[in-house]
């Protein structure tokens, strides 16, 4: 290998590009007959050196989904397209060929997750072919686009694609499209949107006769959507409906995804246990199928696991793998995401600089995309790490505008979080007042949707607020309970930081520790 900017590489590149521009000149020199014959020429020649012409692929719309194998002129099927679309009369079924080999074009740029390519060839194969098909295309180069961390564009293609769906009559493959768009709404903050849309989307679905894997899909995202908006028995009761239907379908794959989110909401309400356990079942069944790039996602929700049950080697490890397959695939928003959660472990482990870097960069990701949810995250994730480094002031700023976020998204579960976390600025800027009534806004919420971890975990600072207020029996009765439901989950490390904050208050306003007995 020659080194990029070697004499040897650079006369290669000025060689190709003079001739390039010689190929050019000397096409435009020939009359439009002749040239469109060449470019059918040129054509025919391609499949002949490749072993003939390859074969057409499946409608996008067709009931059977079929796996398309692959064929020596796939790498070059751009390219043919590009020549039958100049061939013109010149090439028979011209306009066939075109369509066969822009679609061949897709299917090659999927199976080396080059996703922005995917989404402009399927677009290009959508402006060749019309109706039910049109619409799947745009469907589909609306995924490419969400996994090239396009969101906005990948809306507006499900949007188009909907719209051919409900003209053409086919229920079942607007409920695909208004799922697509539902998952967008979701992604972007606007729930009771999503909410409506995946409902109406299984009611086309059912109305159309659809299969089980649909409702799968669907029931799993209505539990994601519930998940996050705090209501965690209706979502746990989804997952286990979704869980259901993957199984009865024999649908192993989708199964796999929605064990990701019911481990989520098991660890958020603090069954650690369990919530490994399925994580592990679901990496399982990805690699049984060999979908690495799901695998990668599983990786990010177990280091998480790891970071938050004291395992940071082992978090640190399992993120830096889901960052490897997330970008060997190609899939910019799993990446962006992983690259934040990074850097919530730089934080856990005192790299506050990296931390820091790591957030800014997430949240302008994050905002450029206009994922408000996760915008709502990352700011309050920035919010604790100024809290931590002295900067109260910015630290409290922020900490309100996160607030302000999970209220527009309706995230009760980050909004009693950010509350608690407002609690603790304010407490160090000695406005014990304002704290605890931040405490005693967050703690309903946070019992509400079940989060036993940070419910425990800001149980113990109010009991601080308590003491500062000379409430010492309320203080006691505070941190019991708090230490309480943080060790029936094991938290061991969050509980050790909490129990050191106490015993410096104690000390300070010269009270024996809470966790002793009072003589």
């Amino acid at each position: 290998m020659f080194p990029v900017n070697s004499p040897v590489v650079e006369a290669e590149r000025a060689y190709m590009f003079r001739h390039a521009l010689l190929r050019d000149a000397a096409t435009q020199l020939q009359l439009p007959g002749d040239r469109s014959r060449l470019h059918g020429l040129a054509l025919s020649v391609t499949e002949d050196l490749c072993g003939g012409a390859a074969p057409e692929p499946a409608p996008l719309c067709s009931e059977e989904k079929e796996t398309v194998a692959p064929h020596p002129t796939d790498p070059f099927a751009e390219e043919l397209a590009w020549h039958a679309g100049l061939a013109g009369d010149n090439l028979p079924d011209a306009g066939d060929r075109r369509r066969k080999y822009l679609r061949r074009a897709a299917l090659h740029a999927e199976r080396h997750f080059q996703n922005a390519d995917l989404r402009r060839l399927l677009e290009a194969y959508a402006g060749e072919v019309e109706g039910r098909e049109r619409g799947e295309a745009l469907r589909h180069a609306g995924i490419a686009a969400v996994h090239s961390g396009d969101s906005r564009l990948a809306e507006a293609l499900f949007e188009r694609a909907r719209t051919i769906q409900r003209e053409a009559g086919d229920r079942a493959l607007e409920a695909l499209a208004l799922s697509a768009i539902s998952s967008a709404a979701r992604e972007s903050g606007r729930i009771a949107q999503a909410e409506a849309g995946f409902n109406e989307a299984l009611a086309l679905h059912r109305e159309a006769g659809g299969a089980g894997a649909f409702e799968a899909a669907v029931t799993g995202n209505l539990a994601n959507l519930y998940r996050r908006s705090g209501r965690m028995e209706e979502a746990e009761r989804a997952y286990n409906s979704a869980l259901a239907f993957c199984r009865e379908a024999g649908d192993r794959r989708r199964e796999a995804t929605v064990l990701v989110g019911m481990a989520y909401l098991l660890r958020v309400t603090g069954r650690m246990k369990p919530a490994e356990a399925v994580l592990e079942e679901a990496r399982s069944l990805h690699r049984q199928f060999g979908d690495r790039r799901s695998e990668g996602t599983v990786l990010g929700s177990l280091a998480m696991l790891y970071l938050e049950t004291g395992r940071p080697k082992e978090a640190e490890g399992a993120f830096l793998a889901s960052l490897a397959l997330n970008r060997e695939f190609g899939d910019r928003d799993a990446e962006d995401k992983t690259l934040g959660n990074l850097a919530v472990l730089y934080r856990a482990t005192g790299r506050l600089a990296e931390a820091e870097a790591g957030y800014e960069t997430a949240l302008g990701i994050l905002r450029e995309r206009g994922q408000r949810p996760g915008e709502g995250v990352m700011v309050g994730n920035l919010a604790n790490l100024l809290h931590e480094t002295g900067r109260l002031r910015a630290a409290e700023r922020l900490c309100r505008e996160a607030l302000a976020i999970h209220r527009e998204v309706r995230n009760r579960s980050f909004e009693g979080i950010t509350l608690g976390c407002l609690a603790r600025i304010l407490f160090d800027l000695g406005r014990v007042g304002e704290a605890e009534r931040c405490y005693e806004e967050a703690l309903p919420i946070l019992r509400a949707v079940r989060d036993v971890r940070s419910e425990g975990s800001f149980l113990c600072d109010s009991a601080v607020v308590q003491l500062r207020l000379k409430r010492v029996d309320r203080a006691r009765e505070a941190w019991i309970r708090g230490a309480t439901l943080l060790r029936e989950i094991d938290d061991r490390p969050e509980l050790e930081q909490r129990t050191a904050f106490m015993r410096e208050a104690c000390e300070r306003e010269g009270v024996p520790p809470l966790d002793t007995i009072p003589s």
